[in-house]
């Protein structure tokens, strides 16, 4: 009788060392809860805490390997979203667009691909902003033009229709000859 009661301490004692060795090894590991906030996140090297509450969501599409909508926080460009996509296919163009742009929220992105025109670009090939096509940072590269200013034309041609001159720009409100002066060289309706 005294043989099988030591059996059984014996046995309570291993498993309890075991237990509590098994415990030990996994206690400095953390899991990440998979949640509705976090599932389209792209790994931008910011820590967990930065990341959970991404500031923009946008769409790429074209010649992206998985196109679709991500989030990236604020002040992230254009080259941050083609990594957040996988990358530019083997077809794609990145002479076309500018990488270097900052992202705004809700913004449709497009990569051509070799041969095609870069849809909805505001920059024509001989370095013009096309204002019809223009996005309001795109707008506010020009000098003269703020974040007023930019809203002001942007709001304008969604609200009027693409303009048909350039000239049209002296129609809007806080828009004047001298500003249009500086930007008339560098922008385009066509």
């Amino acid at each position: 009788m005294k043989h099988n009661f030591i059996k059984i301490i014996g046995m309570i004692t291993v498993t309890t060392v075991g237990v509590l060795l098994y415990n030990n090894r996994f206690s400095g590991i953390e899991a990440e809860i998979i949640s509705e906030d976090n599932l389209y996140q792209t790994d931008t090297g910011l820590s967990t805490e930065e990341s959970k509450k991404p500031d923009i969501c946008f769409y790429i599409c074209g010649a992206v390997k998985n196109p679709d909508i991500y989030y990236l926080p604020e002040g992230s460009r254009v080259a941050d979203a083609v990594d957040a996509a996988g990358g530019i296919t083997d077809e794609g163009d990145p002479e076309k667009i500018n990488l270097a742009r900052v992202l705004s929220d809700g913004e449709r992105i497009y990569i051509p691909r070799a041969g095609e025109e870069s849809e909805g670009s505001a920059l024509t090939r001989d370095g013009r902003i096309n204002l019809n096509n223009a996005t309001k940072e795109e707008l506010k590269m020009l000098p003269g033009i703020g974040d007023s200013k930019a809203e002001l034309i942007y709001v304008y041609i969604k609200e009027n229709g693409p303009l048909t001159s350039t000239e049209q720009l002296m129609e809007i409100s806080g828009i004047k000859e001298g500003v249009y002066s500086k930007i008339k060289d560098l922008v385009t309706v066509n």
